[in-house]
């Protein structure tokens, strides 16, 4: 008669077998969406900036022509507030947010904020104009100068830079860099909520 003596002591019950192997890979699963929800939470909070308003003074006023022929006043704007948004043709980034601040400018209107777009391309409205009516329609005003940007608000390659200008014409925010509604809208509403306080 074969000896199982040792087959029996060494071999485990198939139920206590499944009962490990499944706790097993729940431990596994989880950790592996622990992980997963950590990175996520890292990258997001890396991302978004940081709610931090600032008097940075009076905004510097400027009248220019917009897409449509309509001449925009930057202080025509007092009362509302205004988003500055420095971009160019060029900019693979300023594309990529420009449908956000369509989003936003749709969002936000009701509440007093305004979007104006400031291209900086050193080619005028002999690119501006049909980039925008051909690939990147948007329902804010579009101007160009890059005179304004550099001399006014000492910027012309380092776009998109992005600034919310009080409703008394004080710049309270700027950004360099990427915007996407998630990021700013914190931001807009912060501006908005301080001016309804005061």
């Amino acid at each position: 008669m074969p000896d199982t003596s040792q087959t029996n002591s060494s071999s485990t019950p198939p139920l206590l077998s499944r009962i490990g192997a499944g706790i097993s890979n729940l431990i596994g699963r989880f950790w592996v969406l622990a992980l997963v929800v950590g990175l996520m939470w890292y990258l997001v909070a890396g991302r978004t900036p940081t709610v931090e308003l600032e008097n940075r003074g009076t905004a510097p006023d400027f009248t220019l022509e917009s897409v449509e022929g309509t001449p925009i006043q930057l202080s025509d704007y007092r009362g509302r507030v205004v988003v500055l948004n420095l971009w160019a043709t060029w900019c693979v980034t300023c594309k990529q947010q420009m449908p956000g601040f369509v989003e936003m400018q749709d969002e936000f209107e009701s509440q007093g904020v305004q979007f104006i777009g400031l291209s900086v391309d050193t080619n005028g409205m002999e690119v501006v104009r049909p980039f925008i009516e051909e690939q990147m329609p948007v329902n804010y005003p579009i101007v160009n100068s890059p005179r304004v940007a550099s001399q006014q608000y000492g910027t012309t390659r380092g776009v998109p830079r992005t600034y919310i200008i009080d409703r008394s014409g004080t710049i309270r925010y700027a950004h360099t860099g990427l915007l996407l509604p998630g990021d700013f809208r914190p931001v807009l509403q912060a501006v908005l909520q301080e001016g309804a306080a005061s």
